[in-house]
């Protein structure tokens, strides 16, 4: 899954060791892919990092990229790297989590089979909790760091 400052999008156990203690993240060869793929891996990150706004905060809204950027492209670009990937490492379990770059949350939620996820009509916090009649409220409770 792409993130901002990430070179590779790839995470996990890598089929190589020793890694560097020094690097933070995956780079292809860490899983020895090399060549095109590799290439391909790094060229569609980049295109992410350069191109991608903000995720949306509402559950029906689709994320945001800068004017002009081909996202439909970079997500069939994804699941074709996702395809070769799978292939390649048979071993390991690929995740496209990049779809949350491109589709809302209940775009994707009901993609996987799962009921839409609906923002309460009232705010529902520590100090105003759900009420017995608030059936299949979510709540979220963020940690503030205190």
């Amino acid at each position: 899954m792409p993130d901002h400052g990430h070179p590779s999008s790839l995470w996990g156990q890598p089929v190589h060791e020793p890694l560097d203690p020094h690097r933070p993240y995956r780079l292809p060869e860490d899983f020895g892919i090399a060549g095109t793929l590799a290439q391909e891996i790094l060229d569609w990150t980049s295109y992410f990092q350069r191109n991608f706004d903000k995720l949306n905060d509402d559950p029906d809204g689709r994320p945001t990229w800068k004017d002009g950027a081909d996202v439909q492209g970079w997500h069939t670009s994804g699941d074709a790297i996702v395809e070769r990937l799978a292939s390649g490492l048979p071993d390991h379990e690929i995740d496209e989590g990049f779809t949350r770059y491109v589709r809302s949350t209940n775009e994707n939620r009901a993609l996987a089979g799962l009921p839409r996820f609906e923002v309460p009509k009232r705010a529902i916090t520590p100090t105003n909790p759900p009420a017995p009649d608030d059936e299949g409220v979510v709540v979220l409770d963020l940690w503030d760091g205190s």
